[in-house]
């Protein structure tokens, strides 16, 4: 019912709200949903920071860099 667009950069662009979710009312339902799209995408830009870290490391390791060296990556 509600849908959150991030940029390559983690940022939110674009929220949409469906009719059926404003019809839920904003006292409680539609607060609920768009908090629940938040942490969604709160999380989703943790997942995505941890992975480039990952892809990060992999390629420090694979040019030979050392693991203190490549710290200074994160």
């Amino acid at each position: 019912m509600i849908l959150a667009t991030v940029s390559g950069n983690q940022l939110t662009i674009r929220t949409e709200i469906t009719e059926a979710a404003m019809e839920l009312g904003p006292e409680k339902k539609l607060s609920l949903l768009i908090t629940k799209a938040y942490n969604e995408v709160k999380d989703a830009h943790e997942k995505s920071v941890l992975g480039m870290k990952e892809r990060m490391s992999d390629l420090a390791q694979s040019l030979g860099i050392p693991p203190g060296l490549s710290e200074g990556l994160k």
